[in-house]
């Protein structure tokens, strides 16, 4: 297992969606808050998607960054949860309802087990609001847990919620 130094940047893969307020808001102030702490490579599609877990009400905006970074995961950890709470971030039930949720689900080849945080992202696999995302990003990327690919990953999921690819809002493509 590849141990965190400094003298290394990072790849960081993030997934932050909300389904509450102006979730295109909420999801550009989310990327430009990152943006400010780390550098932005490329980000995906915008997605809607189905609510996951059943503790929501509503459809998600989601999307996937891909950033790099020579912070430690704990670090990176601290600044999204700030962030969330600058967009108002209530914490209520697992899997409910929020105007924005920043998950890190890759940073480099990091396996990350702590009390706060857990890398790569343990439900990634399962769940195609996070797997179509990352298809635009990396989609031969190795899951160093797995070994499996983004692809293979996403060939094999019976996650059976509905995923939306929706037009660039900025009209740019």
């Amino acid at each position: 297992m590849e141990l965190f130094t400094n003298d290394k940047v990072y790849d960081v893969v993030f997934l932050i969606g909300g389904n509450l307020g102006d979730r295109l808001e909420n999801l550009q102030r989310a990327e430009s808050l990152l943006a400010e702490k780390m550098k932005l490579i490329k980000s995906s599609k915008l997605y809607e998607t189905e609510a996951w877990g059943g503790n929501s009400e509503g459809n998600f905006l989601n999307k996937a960054l891909l950033m790099q970074t020579n912070q430690n995961p704990e670090k990176v950890l601290d600044w999204s949860l700030q962030i969330e709470e600058k967009l108002e971030r209530l914490r209520g039930r697992r899997w409910g309802n929020r105007t924005m949720d920043i998950d890190i689900i890759y940073f480099g080849d990091l396996i990350v087990n702590s009390d706060r945080l857990v890398i790569p992202h343990p439900e990634l696999q399962n769940r195609k609001f996070v797997l179509e995302p990352l298809m635009d990003l990396m989609p031969g990327w190795k899951d160093p847990k797995s070994g499996l690919t983004i692809q293979d990953m996403y060939r094999v999921c019976k996650d059976t919620c509905e995923v939306w690819k929706l037009p660039d809002p900025t009209g740019k493509e």
